[in-house]
């Protein structure tokens, strides 16, 4: 989407069709050498006007400009090309380590939990742990946006200025269901029954928290801006409720349980592998198959997971469902393992046996996705030549490159898809200033280039999974 904001066209036509491509059964980060339609920054040069672009999505490698482009992987130290001018690379990474020297930045203020939020969050495992993490990394990163940013525009205000701010809609996916039950909604308790009381009551804030503090990131940007700048706020889709999908699995809980594994304290379902007799050496994770392993304490590995085996299978819900489709003891390279998979859906509420009786949410939960994206979204204008007090319905993301090119007195083209939003504008400034067209920009140049794989990818991916983007 973001890309058709800043071409005018659709996907179709500039060739970012979503957020991976797939190549040789891997799944390949999109990148800019993959966009076939010219970008308000390629048309800068012939039609004379500066321009930057901060953060903006599918920009590295950075491309030749009259301006400045701090790419989408700015923050991704190890790249090439991470910023136009190369030149200013040093600036963008001393920004963010002067960001990274403040490592508390007072996430505890989007919840209410208060004084109590870092010993909360320590106890804290799966999806809520994962969501107080990604929030964290979102102050972060709009954090760094801002202040990258900065260090730009103080030097000097190019004519078409583009900052992309991720945070609302990073929220909006992981904490829409907590904002609903707070709010008494009853698709809440219908979609979401396994909810817990105090995770509502202390993450309902979230979601409106948030946009308090986009409202003071955009209130920073302005006042870094000349008074008489014509601004754009534009979001890419609005957000609807949306059914959880998948489901977190911790079953070094199960194995605590057996007296088989010891928590590591503060690791959110982590075991202390030298202290456990059998455990799961990957943290609570949504994939149901589950690879057991000998611990430290163990002083007979083949007996030990023939045990473990022997207590998960016995184990059942209070309404007498198995926990497991299936077990099996075996060996692979790096030794004897007990392989188990999770059955997805239980309808008991507890674990129950000899000795054990405990909530089913303490080991299987689900996986958080409550928010999605609904096509609305919003364009708010003001400043400029823009008019005052008025509604304006229809726009779409493809009006933005036109508008913004008719804003800098350049033409637009004829075969974008969007067109310059005329009912924004006064009439005043539209007789002064009419419409001006060309047949075309062309497209950009078709090498045959696939997406470029770095070291990177995987940690991409895993941003894209966890919000629910890459299955």
């Amino acid at each position: 989407m973001w890309t058709s904001v800043a071409t005018g066209v659709l996907p179709g036509v500039h060739g970012i069709t979503d957020f991976v491509v797939r190549r040789d059964g891997e799944r390949i980060p999109v990148t800019s050498n993959l966009r076939r339609a010219p970008a308000i920054w390629n048309l800068a040069p012939q039609l004379g006007f500066t321009n930057t672009f901060v953060n903006w999505y599918v920009t590295w490698p950075a491309e030749p400009t009259l301006g400045v482009i701090i790419s989408d992987r700015a923050d991704l130290p190890g790249l090439d090309q991470r910023v136009f001018p190369e030149e200013l690379t040093a600036l963008v990474d001393s920004v963010r380590a002067e960001v990274d020297a403040h490592a508390e930045r007072d996430v505890a203020r989007f919840t209410r939990q208060g004084a109590f939020f870092g010993q909360w969050r320590q106890e804290q495992w799966g999806q809520v742990r994962r969501s107080l993490r990604i929030l964290d990394d979102v102050v972060r990163h709009d954090l760094v946006t801002l202040e990258t940013a900065r260090a730009v525009i103080t030097r000097h205000q190019s004519d078409v200025t583009a900052l992309y701010f991720r945070g609302n809609d990073n929220t909006q996916h992981l904490f829409w269901k907590y904002r609903l039950a707070d709010r008494g909604e009853r698709i809440a308790s219908d979609l979401y029954p396994e909810l817990e009381i105090d995770d509502v009551q202390a993450l309902a804030p979230v979601v409106e928290r948030y946009y308090d503090f986009a409202d003071e990131l955009l209130g920073e940007t302005l006042a870094m801006l000349d008074p008489a700048t014509a601004v754009l706020v534009v979001s890419d889709h609005g957000f609807l409720t949306n059914s959880e999908r998948s489901r977190w699995f911790r079953i070094n809980r199960l194995l605590e349980l057996g007296d088989l594994a010891e928590l590591a304290p503060g690791g959110g379902g982590a075991a202390d592998s030298a202290a456990s007799v059998v455990w799961d050496p990957v943290e609570p994770t949504i994939d149901a198959r589950r690879i057991l392993r000998p611990g430290g304490a163990s002083e007979n590995p083949a007996r030990d997971l023939e045990r473990a085996q022997r207590f998960l299978e016995g184990l059942r819900t209070d309404v007498g469902e198995e926990l497991f489709v299936s077990t099996a003891l075996g060996e692979d390279a790096r030794g004897p393992r007990l392989a188990v998979v999770f059955a997805r859906r239980l309808e008991g509420d507890r674990l129950v046996g000899e000795s054990i009786d405990v909530p089913v949410s303490e080991f299987h939960a689900p996986e958080g996705h409550s928010g999605d994206h609904r096509m609305n979204g919003f364009l708010l204008a003001a400043g400029g030549p823009f008019r005052q007090g008025v509604r304006v319905n229809g726009s779409r993301a493809v009006d933005l490159a036109p508008t913004v090119l008719h804003l800098v007195g350049a033409p637009v083209a004829l075969d974008m898809e969007g067109v310059v939003l005329t009912d924004l504008l006064s009439p005043e400034w539209l007789r002064e200033h009419p419409v001006r067209a060309v047949d075309s920009y062309g497209l950009l140049e078709d090498d045959g280039q696939d997406a470029i794989s770095t070291e990177a990818d995987e940690r991409i991916r895993e941003e894209l999974e966890a919000l629910g983007y890459l299955r």
